[in-house]
């Protein structure tokens, strides 16, 4: 698979600062997806103004960029302590991820992701984070 193909998005994500207080999130989308060597890119527009690119690496490590009213850089490896940046109306802040997995499966039959990682600041857990990620290639 070396050229795009267009794909629907269906983003189950929970976000909270504790195990008990996640609140709950689906987010729609249409985007594309690609192969290139070693690694799935994934791109869709987002809810701020721009787009996220999703890149997949055979070595359990994501990359996740946006840009848009909010920009954010994050490197996700799976067991790793990784740093992220966000720049939101002129303000920049760097944050620690820990990352406890990273799962996903390209087949032809099923196309989904797993990530779960918590951000923190001076080792302090302040948000944990949980996204699932189907994609369903669309007939054209």
């Amino acid at each position: 698979m070396s050229n795009s193909k267009k794909v629907e998005l269906i983003i189950k994500g929970s976000q909270g600062y504790s195990q008990d207080d996640m609140s709950d999130y689906e987010l729609f989308v249409m985007g594309t997806l690609r192969k290139v060597k070693d690694r799935w890119i994934i791109c869709y527009e987002n809810e701020n103004n721009g787009s996220t690119q999703i890149v997949l690496f055979n070595t359990k490590t994501v990359v996740i960029k946006s840009d848009g009213d909010v920009d954010y850089y994050l490197r996700l490896s799976e067991g790793k302590n990784t740093k992220a940046t966000f720049k939101s109306q002129g303000l920049f802040s760097y944050m620690s991820i820990h990352t406890n997995k990273i799962e996903y499966e390209m087949t032809k039959e099923k196309k989904k992701i797993e990530l779960c990682y918590d951000l923190e600041v001076d080792i302090e857990t302040v948000v944990k984070n949980k996204l699932v990620i189907s994609i369903g290639l669309l007939n054209n």
